[in-house]
């Protein structure tokens, strides 16, 4: 009995290894390619917990943007996952990524520097230092929008 067990975990355990994830590379660096939706969601209404652990109920009450899916994948597909570990200081973007199979990724992305951090991965990307200002004209003209969005609705 207990060998049968043991087998039926394994193959469970085989099973779960060999089950991977379409959205990641083999190095699980996100496949941008297969993004179909990318918001920017306004930090200022954002509840008072944790990017982390934020509720869909949360964000359905927070204001967003929708940013242009094709802009969006040109510049994600410039990031590079990274094994460094960056020091957060203060707030950041709340962006949530849709992709075509449904799968949903939050990102948080530093307000002042050139890096995200995937929070499903545990992840942090970055860009070259070519990219890095592309990228944060890219981000700031989202976050402007939010904002100038914020004013017209108050």
């Amino acid at each position: 009995m207990k060998l049968n067990k043991n087998i039926y975990t394994l193959l469970i355990l085989i099973a779960l290894l060999s089950c991977s994830n379409e959205n990641l590379n083999e190095d699980n660096s996100i496949i941008w390619d297969n993004l179909s939706s990318l918001r920017f969601y306004d930090n200022s209404t954002l509840p008072k917990v944790k990017i982390e652990s934020i509720s869909n109920v949360d964000l359905n009450s927070m204001e967003f943007i929708e940013v242009d899916i094709n802009s969006a994948k040109k510049i994600l597909n410039q990031s590079m996952p990274t094994e460094e570990k960056y020091v957060w200081k203060g707030g950041g973007w709340l962006v949530i990524a849709k992709f075509n199979n449904g799968e949903t990724r939050r990102i948080k992305v530093s307000g002042y520097g050139g890096f995200f951090y995937d929070v499903e991965e545990k992840k942090f990307y970055s860009f070259s230092d070519e990219q890095r200002n592309v990228w944060k004209e890219f981000y700031r003209n989202y976050t402007k929008a939010l904002f100038e969005k914020r004013k017209k609705s108050t």
